[in-house]
C-alpha cells in the first residue's frame, strides 16, 4: 500500500478503536465491513470476545464513514473504478489490522437479517479465531 494509503487505514482503524462505542466494550477483535460510494458509506460490523457469542455494532463517530470516502479515493487501482466495499477486521491486543478490498460485489458481506448468524462467523477476524 502507498505511505499515504497506509496512513490513512491506521488512522481509520485509531478511530475505529478509540470509539465511543468500544470503549467500554469488552472485545478482543472486530469486523467491520463499509460499502463506500462517493457520497455514502453503510457500515455493518461486529466485536468479538474469545467464547462468546459476536455483539452487532458499529462505530458512532461520523468522521470514520468521513475518512472512509477519502481512504477510497487513495486506493483508485490503476486508474480503474475504486472499489465497492471494504472488510476492516482488527485485534485489539496487536492491534493488528487486516483488510480486504471488493472491486465487484458491493454486497458481498452485506449483513442481512437471512444470513446474520452465518455472517457474523463468516466476518469473524481468521486470526482471532
Amino acid at each position: 500500500m502507498a505511505p499515504e494509503a497506509d496512513e490513512a487505514l491506521h488512522a481509520i482503524a485509531l478511530l475505529i478503536a478509540q470509539d465511543e462505542k468500544y470503549v467500554d466494550r469488552e472485545w478482543d477483535a472486530m469486523s467491520l465491513v463499509a460499502i463506500v460510494t462517493d457520497t455514502s458509506v453503510d457500515m455493518t460490523g461486529f466485536s468479538y470476545v474469545a467464547g462468546e457469542k459476536p455483539k452487532p455494532g458499529t462505530p458512532r463517530n461520523g468522521d470514520i464513514m468521513d475518512q472512509l470516502v477519502q481512504f477510497r479515493q487513495l486506493k483508485r487501482r490503476d486508474g480503474n473504478a475504486p472499489w465497492k466495499a471494504v472488510l476492516i477486521q482488527i485485534v485489539k491486543a496487536e492491534m493488528r489490522i487486516g483488510i480486504t478490498f471488493e472491486y465487484d460485489d458491493a454486497q458481498r458481506w452485506k449483513v442481512t437479517p437471512d444470513n446474520l448468524v452465518r455472517m457474523r462467523e463468516k466476518l469473524r477476524p481468521f486470526f482471532a479465531k
